[in-house]
């Protein structure tokens, strides 16, 4: 099985020259990538036609081969097979750290030391990073109460506001004045 295995967002230097993505086949047999494409999560594609993975290999793509622009926060790194089937997701919110790679594996997603076309190796600081490969349903609300905080707020504001445009059309408008106001 194809899969993200690293991919270096921002590196020590000029991105243009040193960012990168690889894949690993995990699997014994090789694998024609044709028609696989990687896409960022801004939404730049590249089609991987006339590369193949070697069986328990790794494929070291370049941003010169690619074309890929992977942003230095908050990026998401997909991978489809032919026919637009998601293989593979990887991402990270906030601020990747200079220099340091993000790894997907089985216990999840964290930054390490890069090790392009070779194994993976623990993050640096020994520490696994869950928040880093964590999806979530289209429209699930990931912190309810700020939802409902959001909402009260709201009907505050709006009860003020319409406060406010009572009390102005009462003191503007004689007949509304003289209905809550005492007149002379």
């Amino acid at each position: 099985m194809v899969s993200l295995s690293e991919w270096l967002p921002n590196p020590s230097g000029k991105d243009s020259e040193s960012e990168w993505v690889e894949l690993r086949n995990d699997g014994p047999e090789m694998i024609d990538l044709s028609g696989w494409e990687l896409e960022t999560g801004a939404g730049r594609k590249f089609v991987l036609d006339g590369y193949t993975a070697r069986g328990e290999e790794y494929l070291l793509l370049s941003r010169q081969e690619t074309g890929l622009i992977l942003r230095n926060v908050d990026e998401a790194l997909f991978l489809y097979s032919k026919g637009r089937k998601l293989i593979s997701k990887s991402q990270f919110f906030g601020s990747a750290p200079e220099g340091k790679s993000v790894v997907q594996d089985a216990k999840g997603g964290h930054f390490t030391i890069p090790t392009p076309g070779g194994a993976n190796i623990e993050s640096a600081d020994g520490e696994n990073n869950d928040f880093l490969s964590m999806t979530y349903a289209e429209g699930t609300i990931l912190n309810p109460e700020t939802v409902e905080a959001s909402f009260l707020s709201f009907l505050l504001g709006s009860g003020v506001f319409i406060a406010f445009l009572a009390t102005f059309a009462a003191k503007h408008h004689e007949e509304v004045s003289k209905l809550f106001f005492k007149a002379d």
